[in-house]
C-alpha cells in the first residue's frame, strides 16, 4: 500500500517470487478495499471460490499476522490481466485500452518480463503534456466533443 502512495500509481505488478521476471497479477485500491471490507466482515466472496480460506486470511489479518500480497492481490474485481511486447504499436494499446481496460502491462520481446505498465491516465497525460509535438493531435485541441463525434447523442435516464 505504501508503494502505490510514495510513488503515486494506481497499481503495482505482483512478482510470484523476487527473482522471477514474469508477472501473476496487479496489486491496486481494488483489493486493499476488499481486503478491508474482509477484515470487517462486510466482504462476500463469490460463491465457487472457498469461503474456509477467506475466513482464515481474515482471521490471521485481525491478530496482526503478515499477509503476503499474493492472497489479496485477486480480492478486487479488476480488468483482466494484459500484457503487449515492447515492440506494439501505439494502435494496438490505444485499442487495448478503449475497450474498458485500465491498464496493460509491458514485456520485454520475447519474454515475459514485466518492464512497465501504461494506464489510461498516462497515456491520456502523455497526450495532454506532449501532444503539441503531433500535429494532427494538435489540431484536434480547439474541437468540441460534439465536433470530434465523442460520445453518445441519445442518453438514457432510469429514475
Amino acid at each position: 500500500m505504501q508503494m502505490l502512495i510514495d510513488h503515486g500509481l494506481s497499481s503495482l505488478p505482483i512478482r510470484t517470487s523476487p527473482d522471477d521476471e514474469s508477472v501473476c497479477g496487479t496489486f491496486d485500491y481494488t483489493d486493499l478495499n476488499a481486503f478491508l471490507l474482509l477484515i470487517m466482515g462486510l466482504y462476500q466472496p463469490e460463491e465457487d471460490e472457498d469461503l474456509s480460506s477467506f475466513e482464515e486470511l481474515a482471521r490471521k489479518a485481525r491478530a496482526g499476522g503478515s499477509i503476503p500480497v499474493k492472497l489479496v492481490k485477486d480480492l478486487g474485481k479488476k480488468d483482466p490481466f494484459i500484457t503487449v511486447p515492447e515492440s506494439a504499436p501505439l494502435t494496438k494499446v490505444v485499442e487495448v485500452l478503449g475497450s474498458g481496460v485500465h491498464r496493460i502491462a509491458v514485456v520485454r520481446e520475447g519474454t515475459n518480463q514485466v518492464i512497465g505498465i501504461i494506464s489510461q491516465l498516462r497515456l491520456i497525460r502523455y497526450f495532454w503534456d506532449y501532444g503539441r509535438c503531433f500535429s494532427s493531435i494538435e489540431a484536434l485541441y480547439p474541437c468540441s466533443l460534439r465536433e470530434l463525434g465523442i460520445g453518445s447523442s441519445t442518453v438514457i435516464s432510469i429514475k
